[in-house]
């Protein structure tokens, strides 16, 4: 079961890093 909370923390981080840089960086919008 550890594999799952490494996930969903990765997973948020992956989210709240992603929002920080968009609302940092609104005038360029990547899409990878």
């Amino acid at each position: 079961m550890k594999k799952i909370t490494v996930a969903l923390i990765a997973f948020g981080a992956f989210v709240i890093g992603s929002s920080l840089s968009r609302k940092r960086h609104h005038s360029q919008s990547k899409s990878s």
